[in-house]
């Protein structure tokens, strides 16, 4: 996974191309590190998740925030695991967030 304190002077400080690092074991790239990824889901107004930290929730259609997954190219290592799920406001952009795509490549 692509973070903060793997590169430095001109090499560190940007998100890089999907593929730079090797495919996990369903064969996606880069879903940790690299770029935030911004969900659909939401966190309760409260932000009362209980034991729904432990496994992926759907989440509601409103609420407090969305989570955040994978951290990006700006955090350290304590940041990049799938556990990491940071609340953001919903209409927030930032340049080291965004969303996802996957598709079958032939």
């Amino acid at each position: 996974a692509w973070y903060n304190g793997m590169a430095s002077g001109s090499a560190a400080g940007y998100p890089r191309p999907v593929g730079g690092k090797l495919p996990n074991a369903w064969g996606f790239f880069d879903m940790l590190g690299n770029n935030w990824e911004k969900c659909r889901d939401r966190y309760p107004m409260d932000d009362d998740r209980g034991s729904e930290k432990a496994f992926d929730p759907l989440g509601t259609v409103s609420g407090g925030g969305t989570p955040l997954h994978g951290a990006s190219y700006y955090h350290g290592a304590n940041k990049v695991r799938a556990a990491c799920r940071p609340m953001d406001a919903v209409n927030a952009a930032y340049e080291d967030s965004g969303v996802r795509i996957s598709m079958t490549v032939r």
